[in-house]
């Protein structure tokens, strides 16, 4: 299982359309901790459309500080 946790920021400008105003990062990791193959092809098909991808070897601690720190 891959866990993501998404840095980016948007607003509403009308019911059912949004602004991205800033940010594009993605920090992704296995939930076991660790890298596989799989997830360093899900993080470079990201990264080809445009994401900032970090990997992180814990994810729930990333999950964990964005919702601490928020």
């Amino acid at each position: 299982m891959i866990g993501c946790v998404v840095h980016l920021s948007s607003s509403v400008v009308a019911p059912g359309r949004l602004r991205h105003v800033n940010g594009q990062g993605l920090i992704l990791g296995c939930a076991r901790g660790g890298s596989t193959g799989r997830l360093q092809t899900v993080a470079a098909l990201l990264a080809q459309a445009g994401f900032a991808v970090t990997l992180s070897e814990r994810i729930q601690r990333e999950v964990w500080f964005k919702l601490w720190a928020t």
